[in-house]
């Protein structure tokens, strides 16, 4: 007979160590399977990675608890998106400075992407990205007298993202990204 169970963690982000039972840093032979999914050979460390909202299918064999299978299935989510940004000028005499903060609306976010609208180009360009929960960036790319416009992207990346040497391609990852935040114009004096 067989027992199917299904349970998922009630965190935002699932992260965590690829194999909880052997050590960080280790390339286990056992645990892993060293090839990527184009076929080549591919070194896996265990690490900590951003499983998601993980849900994990526990498979039993009734009355065969060793036939136990536990595999993660990684479901990204993207967050909630970033307050519009908050726009001060720096008035200095050799570099003139925009801060860009913006509020965090988001529990799963693992960084954010600051871009500014370049009239040059008529795009969107983006200018940092930053590590999750830090929500300011000081622009210096800014000159008197010219609107400049923010938007703030919330990501959540997913996945085991090493990278290997050719030619193995590596493990497939996604960010799932917010949209983007309000637009904040400042002009500078």
């Amino acid at each position: 007979m067989l027992l199917l169970t299904c349970s998922c963690s009630i965190f935002p982000n699932s992260v965590r160590l690829m194999d909880v039972t052997t050590v960080a840093g280790t390339q286990s032979l056992i645990a892993f399977y060293n090839i990527d999914p184009s076929g080549a050979a591919a070194t896996v460390t265990n690490t900590k990675i951003n499983f998601g909202y993980e849900y994990v299918w526990h498979c039993h064999l009734l009355g065969h608890e060793e036939n136990d299978m536990m595999r993660p299935m990684i479901l990204g989510v993207a967050p909630r998106i970033a307050g519009a940004p908050v726009l001060s000028w720096t008035n200095t005499i050799i570099t003139p400075r925009i801060l860009v903060t913006w509020p965090d609306n988001s529990l799963n976010e693992t960084g954010f992407t600051v871009q500014k609208f370049t009239t040059s180009t008529n795009t969107w360009a983006t200018i940092t990205t930053t590590l999750p929960n830090v929500v300011s960036f000081t622009d210096t790319a800014v000159v008197r007298r010219r609107a400049y416009s923010y938007r703030v992207i919330a990501n959540n990346l997913v996945g085991y993202t090493a990278t290997y040497a050719a030619p193995a391609v590596g493990y497939p990852n996604r960010s799932f990204d917010a949209l983007p935040s309000p637009t904040s114009v400042i002009t500078t004096p």
